[in-house]
């Protein structure tokens, strides 16, 4: 199998790029792993043209999407992902991979049409935090933010919900959002604040 990827790496067809994705399909082992990464990098801009296309869709396969975005250049998986995505954005109730994909693969425009919903509060409240999640995860593992103004989130360090300031806390950290230190100095002080705030706040400074 690992010869056989490799000889698909000299193809340059979407077809080969399917076939080399297939194999995340069966047992995989370290060596096989990184073949297929070294693969798909190599058939990068024929499985591209597919997903745009249409000629590759991802229904069913997002194991093998998850993948190939994740190993190939950033700029063509945002390509992807703006292609798929489109402009009716990411479903409000989270469902599919989508919000994680776009925090491990996503560029800043991506990340905006992640952010922009968040702001305006309208994914439910598990979604919500898979997206503070994902962009901090953006943040954090890949030094890529939302596109624009970020100072939104001193809204959300005030929201109703608990368990989402702990999330904008975190974020505000992870962005480095100076401009929001007297909001996080105000939560790490108060001895009001509940422990989790607490902490969140203490970090994110």
């Amino acid at each position: 199998r690992i010869e056989a990827l490799r000889q698909l790496a000299t193809r340059n067809t979407a077809r080969a790029a399917e076939l080399a994705l297939g194999a995340l399909e069966r047992p995989m082992d370290n060596f096989l792993d990184y073949t297929v990464w070294l693969t798909i990098n190599d058939l990068a801009e024929a499985w591209v043209a597919a997903v745009k296309s249409g000629a590759w869709l991802p229904a069913g396969r997002e194991k093998q999407l998850e993948f190939g975005l994740k190993a190939i250049e950033p700029a063509l998986a945002s390509e992807i992902l703006g292609k798929l995505i489109g402009t009716t954005g990411v479903p409000r109730d989270g469902a599919g991979p989508w919000i994680e994909l776009i925090g491990s693969a996503g560029g800043p425009a991506e990340l905006r049409q992640l952010f922009e919903p968040l702001l305006r509060g309208e994914f439910t409240a598990a979604a919500a935090l898979r997206t503070f999640a994902a962009l901090g995860d953006a943040a954090r593992l890949r030094s890529v933010k939302p596109a624009g103004q970020l100072g939104g989130l001193a809204a959300l360090l005030g929201s109703a919900n608990a368990p989402q300031r702990v999330a904008a806390l975190q974020l505000a950290g992870a962005w480095k959002l100076s401009e929001l230190t007297p909001q996080v100095v105000k939560a790490a002080g108060d001895a009001a604040t509940p422990a989790a705030e607490r902490m969140a706040a203490f970090t994110a400074l």
